[in-house]
């Protein structure tokens, strides 16, 4: 009798299912997709009867001709065979794929949403066929992806340069950020006033706003009114006219979707999106538990639904009626409604147990596994939870015609806030309620002085990863499932850059995204964007057909696209522009080089001018005079001249190459720099004795003799912070780049093979007494391993606090 044959996605699954389903039954790995669309001619479009057809001409995987081999072979050996890739339609599509190729009689589908031995085994007594539907649509996004991409990233290659890409989703993703910079760069601050009473009672201290003036809203434009005001208060004390108590309830929010866990993962534990579904990922597949073995803690991560089996409800319930008590446990279950666009194929993000609490698993977890899972698990036992009450106050307080309110709130009963802790609102601003002291109508509190304080309006807050999440959700472009890679190769392109957990477009993300949505106007549309997701989830559903959803796009997309070359300006030869070359009188070229836009004189290379662009509030195109300084080479007394390079900006010596001597410069604004100040190197060269100074290469920073290239001594860039190793007497570490960035070795490798990608500080750990702290993740952690000890990092503090007033 022959094998069945199980083909899943990865080996960390295969082991797990291996294990449950026991002998007679041979798991193995597919690693993700065996067949794909090659680069060139991967897709035949015909038309045929006037409408186009499309054929995908699909071919298996360089990298994965040896698991295609070795899946056949096992094929050949096993009665049935049946594919368990993940359950959406990517999985779904990898099911496709493989039977297409294996051609075996007996083939069955089998899904399960959690990876535990109940649910596998669930699974294999009810397999399905496969989805043809699911695999249209999955068909269909990876054509229109594969059309968009392709055609348009070939028209920037021709127009602006190498190595530029576009995408159906990504360029509208590029856009929000673009048109979101231009909003900041266009607002205009207002300015208003407000005035605060301080008063207590007893030892409390509280505040008052004024409110009203003669019995109408507040409005001060400037300094000389609210000082006017202020004179006009001090005459009398304020008195208590109204006071009015009320309850308020905080319902718990649903359970994760995918959107909202990497939303609430980037706000409250600092994690990127890709980090969040990298992370997820892991706790799907799961941990060898002792008691249990191989057991997925999570339900699939991929999901837009916030529905839950009973099952898990119950689970839920048992929990919170036995840890809480009867008060935290509401008399009905509560059910959340999903939203009408959502597929709701798959339940929410849940665990897979709520036994498993986030202390029983400290133990099988890193710290970031541990921090997502302790985030899930709160969640949806949270949602089961009763409401939160607040008991609310409001307090008005009048002097002649001026009327100050005070507000207040306490929680009366925290219900699901003792599990989920977390002080802010569903619509995740920040609870800023002060305490109030127990007050009385006719009451006088002690008035202490009155305080204007000038405002101005703020512009809207740059995107971070997930505002920008919530705003594509919103939107309805694209799918969470995608948004970690939109957001990956949009950094990766150089189209935007991450500053402070904002997202900033670059003037290379600008230029591009101003190019594509004039000559795209209806591609690139966020509108059209949205109906298309629409129609490709009514394939999935069986509404429609892929070819007609293709068809429809293909038509309009041909006609901009033919539009658009005869368009689109060239960047690589220059757009003439009305800006004058100072030296030849030349009319200036706008071009695109390795650093973004820049005006160059077209008589190069017998004139070499050029400056920096820069854009007005309307957006009109800006030159900006290269930065003089008057510094003098420390080496040879020898003009300098300002140089850009991707290090950052500095000054060369204008005899370069006889001189090598630099200036570092600091940016201080968007085209403003100073002399950074010269960092003193005390170290003697190692070879010839001579000084030594700082240098940056792409290896990042280091020491180098004075007298290169005549003397080409170095030595490693020393953090001035020792080794954590215990094993190790008297190392430090030192700055060193590799291609996951810039990492900290000690200077004693090999001897000593400490290492960190985490910025090194001074600071004693509290647990082990180790020198030296690293940032993680909005804390500082001791660098030796088998120490847990950490510490709140005062910069990340602040930074959130910071980010979470703006968002």
């Amino acid at each position: 009798m022959g094998t069945k044959l199980v083909i899943v996605e990865s080996p960390a699954k295969a082991r797990a299912i291996q294990r449950y389903l026991g002998k007679g039954y041979d798991v193995k790995a597919s690693m993700g997709h065996v067949l794909d669309l090659p680069k060139k001619d991967g897709i035949k479009i015909e038309k045929v009867d006037g409408k186009f057809v499309f054929t995908p001409i699909l071919k298996p995987i360089t990298k994965k001709e040896k698991i295609i081999k070795e899946l056949n072979k096992a094929s050949q050996k096993a009665d049935a065979i049946y594919l368990a890739p993940d359950p959406d339609r990517e999985g779904e599509a990898i099911a496709y794929h493989i039977a297409s190729i294996l051609n075996h009689p007996n083939v069955h589908r089998v899904l399960f949403h959690e990876i535990t031995k109940d649910a596998v085994k669930a699974a294999f007594e009810k397999p399905r066929e496969i989805d043809t539907n699911l695999v249209n649509s999955q068909q269909a996004r990876r054509i229109l992806d594969r059309i968009v991409g392709f055609d348009v990233s070939q028209l920037l290659w021709e127009k602006v340069a190498r190595g530029l890409s576009a995408g159906r989703v990504q360029t509208v993703a590029l856009r929000l950020l673009a048109e979101r910079e231009r909003e900041i760069k266009k607002f205009e601050p207002k300015e208003s006033w407000s005035i605060t009473a301080e008063l207590s009672k007893g030892k409390t201290e509280f505040e008052a706003k004024l409110h009203q003036i003669d019995g109408k809203k507040v409005s001060i434009a400037n300094k000389s009114k609210a000082k006017k005001i202020v004179e006009d208060l001090k005459v009398d004390d304020l008195i208590i006219t109204k006071l009015k108590e009320s309850e308020r309830k905080r319902n718990p929010v649903p359970p994760f979707i995918t959107s909202t866990l990497q939303q609430e993962a980037s706000r409250r534990i600092g994690f990127s999106v890709a980090a969040t579904m990298r992370t997820a990922q892991a706790l799907y597949e799961g941990v060898d538990l002792e008691d249990e073995g191989p057991t997925g803690l999570i339900t699939y991560m991929r999901t837009d639904s916030v529905r839950v089996s009973d099952a898990s409800i119950e689970d839920a319930r048992k929990y919170i009626k036995n840890e809480l008590g009867d008060k935290f446990l509401p008399k009905v279950p509560r059910k959340y409604k999903t939203k009408k666009s959502a597929q709701d194929a798959h339940e929410a993000i849940r665990p897979t147990s709520v036994a498993r609490t986030p202390k029983e698993m400290a133990k099988y977890l890193d710290r970031r596994a541990l921090k997502l899972y302790k985030l899930i698990w709160s969640r949806f036992v949270a949602s089961q939870c009763t409401s939160a009450i607040f008991k609310s106050v409001s307090i008005d307080l009048e002097t002649g015609k001026y009327l100050f309110r005070a507000t207040g709130s306490k929680v009366k009963f925290k219900g699901f806030l003792k599990v989920l802790e977390d002080g802010r609102d569903e619509d995740g601003k920040a609870d800023t309620t002060q305490k109030l002291p127990t007050l009385v109508e006719g009451e006088k509190p002690t008035l202490h002085r009155y305080t204007p304080e000038q405002h101005f309006t703020q512009p809207p807050p740059r995107f971070s990863e997930a505002t920008l999440v919530k705003a594509l959700e919103e939107k309805g472009i694209g799918r969470p499932s995608t948004y970690a890679m939109i957001i990956q190769t949009l950094k990766n392109r150089k189209y935007t850059f991450a500053e402070k957990k904002r997202l900033i477009p670059t003037d290379l993300g600008m230029s591009v995204s101003d190019l594509l949505i004039a000559a795209f106007p209806d591609i690139f549309d966020v509108g059209f964007t949205s109906d298309m997701e629409e129609g490709l989830d009514n394939v999935e559903e069986g509404k429609s057909d892929w070819q007609e959803v293709l068809g429809n796009f293909y038509d309009k997309f041909t006609n901009e696209m033919s539009n658009a070359e005869k368009t689109m300006p060239n960047l690589k030869a220059g757009i003439k522009t009305e800006h004058i070359c100072p030296d030849c009188s030349s009319n200036l070229l706008l071009r695109y080089g390795k650093m973004g836009r820049f005006f160059a004189c077209p008589k190069y290379p017998d004139c070499t001018t050029t400056f920096e662009v820069s854009e007005d509030k309307d957006g009109k195109l800006l030159k900006i005079a290269k930065p003089e300084f008057d510094d003098k080479c420390p080496k040879c007394e020898s003009k300098m001249l300002f140089k850009r390079s991707r290090f950052g900006a500095f000054l060369a010596c204008s005899t370069y190459p006889d001189c090598r001597g630099v200036i570092p410069l600091k940016k201080i604004g968007e085209h403003e720099y100073e002399v950074e100040p010269v960092e003193i190197i005390t170290r003697s060269c190692p070879e010839c004795g001579s000084e030594m100074e700082a240098k940056r290469s792409r290896y990042g920073r280091f020491i180098a003799c004075s007298t290169y290239p005549d003397c080409t001594g170095s030595l490693p860039y020393l953090m001035n912070v020792k080794c954590p190793s215990p094993d190790c007497e008297d190392g430090g570490l030192c700055e060193r780049q590799s291609k996951r960035g810039t990492y900290y070795p000690c200077i004693k490798y090999p001897d000593c093979k400490f290492r960190s990608y985490n910025f090194p500080v001074v600071e004693t750990c509290p647990t082990c007494k180790a020198p030296t702290m690293f940032k993680v993740k909005g804390e500082l952690r001791c660098g030796v391993p088998e120490c847990e000890g950490t510490l709140p990092d005062p910069e990340a503090e602040a930074e959130e606090k910071r980010v979470a007033e703006e968002d």
